[in-house]
């Protein structure tokens, strides 16, 4: 399994058409004509799909990364009454979905699965109709943010597309380009926000301590993503290209930092701590001493440079503005962001005991308004930066239940096959380690941000977790067949 792969035709069309889908968002989004400029730019792209299918997850995947917010944003309603809207998203998972239908119908390549992580993921959506329908019927919630939460529950059965589309060594290897190249588009936006003094869509989380974000949150989550799946690929003998180890990851590390953003710092940190406990004991050797050179080679003496230029032109604003992210911590209640959340998840907490078990369905409204970043702003269920206790408000303890038992299944036969086969099969078991590190960090993050509330990060979410099944899946098969016949008992 090649741990690279860039010469594929559907890596080749995913790059060219995210391409073209920047192009429209940056150049022609918000113009008067831009339902004709979507037309031009998108019909290539959609060609695309039709022909390759594999290439309509991969742009899917490689526009969040790229674009993130800009490509989840404004939608297109189709109906004035209800705030449902069809984002370019929804289009191109559209045709992906109908490319693959077709192809499968002809190919006879579509297979059926009644796994229990198959199982749980459907009763996971049939809660969220549920919660819907009692958020719609039963307390009179607002329509627009109902529709908008079923939609993000309903992303949830992209799983089965992806699971069902790439299901080789392959198309693993490319969907890890895709993140891979990605997080090279996340750094030109870094430079770009050096260069003028701020990030491009920083706006979006303002800061609640002093300093200036130099990438948007988004970008840096993605960039922690490449970081994770590099470190996880030292379980190979040969670790991603030479370029990755001592060029792109000193520049991703100093673009998480650049991105002041607390959390993701911690769940970077969560993510290799993961990669460590079950990566064997030869490939942690060549991870520790890949760590050791660049933060002896590149880290340290990037740093004191970075310093001694600061203490002679005076300018330690990001050391200090660092340095004051983490202090922050000691001092919750002197920090707007973090004294708006305990207060927040106070109210939720509350709201849940009265509706404990189904919850009070999609679009709860825990309490009229909050006074935070001076605006007054509505504070629904799915704006509590938890996405946990979010589930439990809208969904009760059912619909965390089905959710928890999704990942806990998932988590418990990886670690499993990686402890009992990951010496022998490195490639394989090396990229299952990473996509559980990355699920283990990303689901860290999600007790304080909205990483299951947001269109695009939901999405990615879904896709990054089915390319871990497919893993899981292949390993599972290939050590069935290489013990003749015995099976692992492995049911995800």
């Amino acid at each position: 399994m090649k741990s690279i792969q860039i010469k594929s035709p559907e890596i080749v069309i995913s790059i060219v058409s995210t391409g073209l889908i920047g192009l429209y968002l940056l150049l022609f989004s918000q113009e008067s004509t831009s339902t004709l400029f979507l037309i031009l730019f998108l019909s290539p792209v959609l060609v695309g799909i039709l022909f390759f299918p594999k290439s309509g997850i991969f742009t899917i995947l490689l526009s969040i990364i790229a674009w993130g917010e800009k490509f989840g944003g404004d939608g297109i309603n189709f109906v004035s009454r209800i705030d449902f809207k069809i984002y370019l998203l929804d289009i191109l998972l559209c045709a992906t979905l109908f490319s693959c239908l077709l192809g499968g119908v002809f190919k006879k390549t579509i297979q059926w699965r009644t796994s229990f992580v198959d199982k749980a993921i459907l009763l996971f959506v049939v809660v969220g109709l549920v919660a819907a329908a009692r958020g719609i019927f039963t307390f009179q919630n607002d329509l627009n943010v109902v529709f908008g939460g079923l939609r993000n529950h309903l992303y949830a059965l992209v799983y089965f597309l992806v699971f069902q589309m790439l299901k080789t060594r392959e198309d693993l290897a490319g969907a890890k380009t895709i993140i891979y190249v990605g997080t090279a588009v996340g750094l030109l936006f870094l430079a770009i926000g050096l260069i003028s003094g701020e990030g491009i869509w920083t706006e979006k989380t303002p800061l609640t301590t002093s300093g200036i974000r130099y990438i948007s949150s988004v970008h840096a989550l993605y960039i922690s993503t490449g970081i994770i799946l590099l470190l996880a690929s030292f379980q190979e003998k040969v670790s991603d290209l030479p370029i990755l180890k001592y060029i792109l990851f000193p520049l991703w590390v100093a673009a998480l930092l650049f991105s002041l953003v607390r959390n993701l710092w911690i769940s970077t940190i969560f993510g290799l701590i993961f990669i460590l406990l079950f990566t064997p004991n030869l490939g942690r050797k060549r991870l520790f001493q890949f760590l050791l050179e660049t933060t002896l080679f590149i880290v340290v003496p990037t740093a004191l440079f970075f310093l001694l230029k600061g203490a002679l032109t005076g300018n330690l604003n990001f050391i200090s503005s660092f340095f004051e992210r983490i202090s922050s911590y000691s001092n919750p209640e002197g920090d707007i962001s973090i004294s708006w959340r305990l207060n927040s998840w106070s109210e939720g907490w509350n709201a849940f005991k009265g509706q404990i078990l189904l919850g009070r369905g999609l679009g709860t409204v825990i309490f009229p308004y909050y006074e935070v970043f001076w605006t007054r702003i509505p504070t629904q269920a799915a704006a509590l930066h938890n996405s946990y206790l979010t589930i439990l408000v809208q969904l009760g303890l059912i619909g965390l239940t089905s959710f928890l038992s999704i990942l806990t299944t998932f988590f418990i036969e990886s670690i499993k096959i990686i402890k009992k086969y990951g010496v022998d099969h490195p490639k394989e078991s090396g990229f299952l380690v990473g996509i559980g590190a990355y699920i283990f960090a990303y689901c860290y993050g999600a007790f304080f941000s909205l990483y299951f509330e947001l269109n695009f990060l939901i999405v990615a979410f879904w896709i990054i977790f089915g390319l871990g099944v497919s893993a899981l899946s292949m390993l599972d098969q290939k050590m069935t067949n290489s013990n003749s016949g015995s099976d692992l008992g492995v049911d995800i």
